[in-house]
């Protein structure tokens, strides 16, 4: 009987190296993002921890973050609605911005991703499983939200192939037949959780923030504004609960 020789370490490693490259040129070429495939991405400076189960970072979504650097303002308490990976309220903590961070999802399995990257950054945020605010008993300074904001049949056909191929559907989309009242009772309950002076500020669709911009002036916010991304596009809107 003749025995195989035993491979060698480096062998080994040649091995798995070749059928780890020949599962991530056939899942490239299936089209899986790449950020998925390597399971992290940068962001804001920073690499965080990256699954199917959360969106991909994207350049509007740092605007965000840097446009709160930039007031120069601490925040004591926020909230993150909608967290995710967690990249908004960890980059905010972890830029001084934050001193205290809740973030909170629907998705379980999206509050492990962010719990992985609040403790391999070492930011101590907590996390709470929550469908918007309703699980959320304390106010705070700062809320903050990239919330589902795609209107699933008329808003679709804008939204890349492959974001609706492979990122999580229940933050990208919403029913257009609920997304008014969606975001009024989500509005309501982020006036009821801010305290005096505080800030709400969200990412938003194009086509929908100016009414939803009207829609925080009739419940009271203040200071209401539609900001633009870095492209002139309307991206965000805040406002202030005096």
């Amino acid at each position: 009987m003749h025995s195989h020789p035993l491979l060698t370490l480096d062998e080994s490693d040649l091995c798995f190296s070749q059928k780890f490259s020949s599962l991530v040129k056939h899942n490239l070429k299936e089209g899986v993002p790449f950020v998925y495939l390597i399971g992290e991405a940068e962001f804001y400076s920073r690499v965080f921890f990256i699954s199917p189960d959360v969106l991909i970072p994207r350049q509007e979504t740092e605007f965000l973050v840097d446009y709160l650097v930039n007031q120069k303002k601490i925040f004591n308490k926020a909230l993150d609605v909608g967290t995710g990976s967690g990249i908004i309220i960890l980059s905010l903590l972890l830029s001084g911005v934050v001193r205290e961070g809740i973030g909170s999802d629907i998705s379980k399995e999206a509050l492990l991703v962010a719990q992985s990257n609040s403790f391999r950054l070492r930011a101590g945020c907590r996390f709470v499983t929550s469908d918007r605010l309703f699980n959320i008993s304390e106010t705070f300074d700062l809320i903050v939200s990239n919330p589902p904001y795609i209107k699933e049949n008329l808003h679709r056909r804008l939204v890349h192939s492959k974001v609706d191929q492979f990122e999580p559907h229940t933050s990208l989309y919403l029913k257009d037949e609920d997304y008014s009242a969606w975001f009024e009772t989500f509005f309501i309950q982020v006036k009821n959780h801010l305290n005096p002076g505080g800030l709400f500020i969200m990412e938003g669709h194009e086509f929908e923030l100016q009414s939803q911009a009207y829609q925080l002036r009739s419940l009271g916010f203040d200071q209401v504004q539609v900001i633009q991304d870095l492209a002139g596009i309307d991206r965000f809107m805040m406002g202030i609960i005096s």
